[in-house]
C-alpha cells in the first residue's frame, strides 16, 4: 500500500509487470524526441489568450502551462516507435495518426520508425494547442494511444510537489488516475477541488430545488452508489461537473443575498449628482491613502500616503486627486479633504518615494525606519480619496462625503481571524510596519462581510445535505462537503480582492488582488471592494470563476489530493507509476508565508470537513524546501538545508517511480515572476546523480517570444 493517505492501486497490466525491473525498459518517446519548440508557442498562446487556469479556481505559484504538462505526461507514456519491441497495438494506432503538416518528398525517404515517430510528434504539437481540452476527437485519440501503449491499466501518475494541480489535472485528463499531494494545506486542498471532488459527482444533476427537471434522469439510487464513474453517465446526465457547478452558483447567490441582508448597510449606494442622471447607484471601489501625521513639529499635518493619486489613466479620461494642501487638517481637528480633478493639468507627485515618503504640507522627508516605527506604534491611519461608481456605462468617479470616510470605523466584526503573519524579506514585509495578523491587512467592514460569509459556509451545507437527501442518488453529507468546499475557496478567493493590500488598476479600472505580486509588502493606497457587487471585488465573481473552472473539467480519470510532505511520500512497488512533478529550486518564493492570508480564511468554514488539512494553526514553514536564508540563519546553512531535503525528496521520487517509464522534472530556468533571486546555486545533476537518478534527456521550454536573455523558460529533465 502507499503511506500517506494515498491508496493502494495493484498494477495486472503487462507494461506494468515488474519482471520488466530485470530487462532494459523500452525507450519512451520524450527520452528520444520531443517538440520543444512548438510546446512553448502553444504553452504562449495559453497564457495569452486563454484563462489561467486552473488559477482561475484559485491563486498558487508557480502556474505551470496546461498544454506543456499535458504534452510531457503524454511523451512520457508512448513508447518510441523507432524501437524493435514498441507494441504491436501502439504501431497501428500510430499509423492511423494523419501525417504531419508541411511535409515534403524527404518524407518518403524516411524509415518507418521514424516516420512514426514524426507523426507522434505532430499528434503532440495538436494535443498540446490550447483548444484541444475541448476537442473530444484528440482527447479520445490522446487516451486510445496511452491504453496502447500501456495496456488496459495504465500507470498511476504521482506528483508529490503538486502546488497549482496543473500536472495531475492533465495527467487525469489523459484518462490516468492522479495523486497529487503538497507539504502546503492551500495546495492540497486546491488539488483536492480540481481532481478528487468533480470526478465524485461527475454526470449527477444540481440538487437545488430550482433546477430543471431536464437535469433530473430516472436513475436508480444504486446505479449512482456502486457504478463506476462511466456507467453513472447517461444521455439525460449533465456532462462532467456541471451539476456540481449549478449548486455552486445556486448556494453561492443565497450565501451572498444572506450575508448582504446581515451587513449590507454596511455598503450603502450614493446618491448621483443630476450631471450623472441623478438616481442612486451601487459603490463598487473605495480609494484609500494611508496616512500619519507629519512628524515636523511646526507641520504637524496629516500627511496622506501614496505612490500614485491618478483614478484613472485612460487617454481623455484622465481623473486623479489633489489633496487640498493650502488649509490644515490635523487628525484632531477632522479628515483630510482630497478634490478630484481631470481634465487639463497634470497629476501631483506620490508622496511616497524610493527614500521614504514626503510630507506634501512642509516638504519634510520621513525615512522608512520612521514610517515602521508608525505602523508599529498604531500611528498610521487612512482617508478616504475617491469613490467609484459603475452603472453599467462605465466607471463614475466621485469626491466621498465624510460619512462615506467613517462608516467603517463603526463596524465591528464577530470574529476575527487571527492566523500570525510570518516576515520574510524575500515576500512578506508587512510585520515590520506592524501588521502582525491576517486580520490587520482588513478594515472592519471587510472583516465584516467575510465573516458573516464564511459563518455562512455551515448553513449552505446543511441546505444542500437536505436538498441531496430528497434527491437520493449520492452521499448528500458528502455532497454537501463539496459544495460547501467550493463556497469556502470563493470565500477565500474573495478575501483576495478585500483587503487593504489591493490596489487600484487606473487603466482597467479594477482591483488587484493582494497576492498578484506573490509578496505582502506594504501597500500604501488600497481599493477597497464591494463584496456585494458584480464589480471585480464581488463575492459571486469569485463563486462564477469557480462554477466555470467546474463546467471546463470532463475528468476522465480518478484523482486522490492529500497533504504531504515529499520527503515522506512512499509507494510500494505493486504501486508504483510515473513521477512527473516540479520540485523547488533555489530561487523559489517561500510560499507557506504567503499562502497563510488564504489558510486563515479557509480554516473557519472548512476545518471541520478537511480536518486533515486545518488541523494546524498556520502552515507548516519548517520543512518547506526553499533555500532561504532567512530561516535558516545564512545562506551555507540555507543551501546546506535545501541540498539534503531535496536528495531525500528525490531519493523517494526514485523509489515511486515504475522501472518501466522516465521520472520527469520540471525546472524553472530563467528569470520568472515566481522566483526570487538567491545568493543560493545548486549544481541540479549532481544532486540527482546522488539521489540514484540520471538524467538521460533534457529539453528546455521557452514560455514566450521575448528575445531576452532571462526570458522565462522550463527545462524538463527525464530520469532514470
Amino acid at each position: 500500500m502507499v503511506v500517506g493517505s494515498i491508496p493502494t492501486r495493484p498494477t495486472t497490466s503487462t507494461s506494468l509487470d515488474m519482471t520488466s525491473s530485470t530487462r532494459t525498459p523500452r525507450k519512451k518517446l520524450i527520452e528520444a524526441a520531443f517538440p520543444s519548440q512548438a510546446v512553448g508557442v502553444a504553452s504562449s498562446r495559453e497564457a495569452a489568450a486563454f484563462l489561467r487556469f486552473p488559477d482561475t479556481l484559485y491563486r498558487w505559484w508557480p502556474h505551470r502551462s496546461l498544454a506543456l504538462c499535458r504534452a510531457v505526461l503524454f511523451a512520457a507514456i508512448i513508447d518510441d516507435p523507432d524501437q524493435p519491441d514498441a507494441p504491436e497495438a501502439l504501431l497501428q494506432a500510430i499509423d492511423a495518426l494523419p501525417i504531419p503538416q508541411n511535409t515534403d518528398s524527404a518524407w518518403q525517404t524516411l524509415s518507418p520508425g521514424e516516420q512514426r515517430r514524426q507523426k507522434v510528434l505532430g499528434f503532440i504539437e495538436r494535443l498540446a494547442e490550447p483548444e484541444s481540452v475541448n476537442d473530444d476527437q484528440i482527447l479520445n485519440t490522446a487516451r486510445a494511444l496511452v491504453r496502447a501503449a500501456a495496456g488496459d491499466n495504465p500507470p498511476p501518475v504521482y506528483d508529490p510537489c503538486a502546488g497549482s494541480g496543473s500536472i495531475p489535472l492533465e495527467a487525469q485528463r489523459l484518462g490516468l488516475t492522479a495523486y497529487a499531494s503538497d507539504l502546503n494545506p492551500v495546495a492540497a486542498l486546491m488539488n483536492r477541488a480540481l481532481i478528487e471532488l468533480p470526478p465524485r459527482f461527475a454526470g449527477l444533476p444540481p440538487v437545488n430545488p430550482e433546477a430543471s427537471s431536464k437535469w433530473r434522469g430516472a436513475r436508480s439510487e444504486s446505479s449512482f452508489l456502486l457504478s463506476p464513474l462511466a456507467s453513472r453517465l447517461s444521455p439525460h446526465s449533465p456532462r462532467g461537473a456541471h451539476g456540481l457547478a449549478a449548486d455552486v452558483r445556486f448556494y453561492g447567490a443565497w450565501m451572498r443575498d444572506e450575508a448582504q441582508r446581515q451587513v449590507g448597510h454596511l455598503f450603502p449606494t450614493i446618491e448621483l449628482p443630476s450631471r450623472y442622471g441623478g438616481g442612486e447607484a451601487p459603490i463598487v471601489a473605495w480609494i484609500w491613502a494611508s496616512t500619519l501625521v507629519c512628524p515636523n513639529p511646526g507641520c504637524s499635518n496629516e500627511v496622506p500616503l501614496a505612490r500614485s493619486f491618478v483614478i484613472d489613466s485612460w487617454k481623455d479620461r484622465e481623473t486623479w486627486v489633489v489633496p487640498r494642501i493650502g488649509e490644515r487638517y490635523s487628525r484632531h481637528e477632522g479628515q483630510l479633504l482630497f478634490d478630484l480633478q481631470s481634465g487639463k493639468g497634470s497629476p501631483p507627485a506620490g508622496t511616497v518615494i524610493r527614500q521614504g515618503a514626503q510630507c506634501p504640507f512642509c516638504g519634510r522627508r520621513i525615512s522608512h525606519d520612521e514610517l515602521r516605527a508608525a505602523g508599529v506604534a498604531d500611528r498610521m491611519s487612512a482617508e478616504l480619496m475617491a469613490i467609484v461608481v459603475d452603472r453599467g456605462e462605465g466607471p463614475i468617479h466621485l469626491e466621498p462625503s465624510i460619512s462615506f470616510g467613517r462608516i467603517t470605523l463603526q463596524t465591528k466584526p464577530p470574529w476575527t481571524p487571527d492566523t500570525r503573519l510570518t516576515s520574510n524579506p524575500r515576500c512578506v514585509d508587512l510585520p515590520d510596519y506592524g501588521f502582525t495578523t491576517v486580520a490587520s491587512l482588513f478594515t472592519s467592514r471587510q472583516l465584516a462581510a467575510l465573516t458573516t460569509l464564511s459563518d455562512l459556509i455551515g448553513y449552505v451545507r446543511a441546505k444542500a445535505a437536505l436538498d441531496a437527501e430528497r434527491c437520493g442518488d449520492r452521499d448528500p453529507a458528502a455532497y454537501a462537503d463539496a459544495v460547501a468546499t467550493y463556497l469556502g475557496l470563493a470565500v477565500s478567493k474573495t478575501a483576495d480582492v478585500a483587503s487593504s493590500q489591493c490596489c487600484w488598476n487606473a487603466s482597467t479600472q479594477r482591483i488587484i488582488p493582494a497576492l498578484a505580486r506573490h509578496t505582502l509588502q506594504m501597500n500604501w493606497e488600497y481599493a477597497e471592494g464591494n463584496p456585494f457587487s458584480d464589480s471585480s471585488g464581488g463575492f459571486m465573481q469569485r463563486v462564477e470563476a469557480m462554477a466555470r473552472v467546474l463546467e471546463a473539467l470532463d475528468p476522465a480519470g480518478e484523482g486522490k489530493s492529500v497533504q504531504q510532505d515529499a520527503a515522506d511520500v512512499t509507494v510500494a512497488p505493486t504501486a508504483r507509476g510515473l513521477v512527473c512533478t516540479e520540485p523547488p529550486h533555489p530561487d523559489s518564493l517561500p510560499l507557506a508565508e504567503l499562502s497563510d492570508f488564504f489558510y486563515a480564511w479557509l480554516q473557519p468554514g472548512l476545518e471541520s470537513i478537511h480536518p486533515d488539512l486545518f488541523a494546524a494553526p498556520a502552515t507548516p514553514k519548517a520543512t518547506e524546501l526553499v533555500a532561504d536564508p532567512s530561516r535558516h540563519s545564512g545562506v551555507e546553512a540555507a543551501q546546506r538545508f535545501f541540498e539534503e531535503r531535496f536528495r531525500a525528496v528525490c531519493t523517494r521520487l526514485k523509489e515511486a517511480q515504475h522501472p518501466a517509464y522516465p521520472l520527469i522534472l520540471f525546472y524553472p530556468s530563467g528569470k520568472g515572476e515566481e522566483t526570487y533571486h538567491s545568493s543560493v546555486s545548486v549544481d541540479l545533476p549532481k544532486l540527482l546523480n546522488q539521489a540514484g537518478l540520471t538524467v538521460v534527456a533534457a529539453w528546455d521550454i521557452h514560455l514566450h517570444n521575448a528575445t531576452s536573455s532571462d526570458r522565462p523558460s522550463i527545462a524538463i529533465f527525464v530520469c532514470r
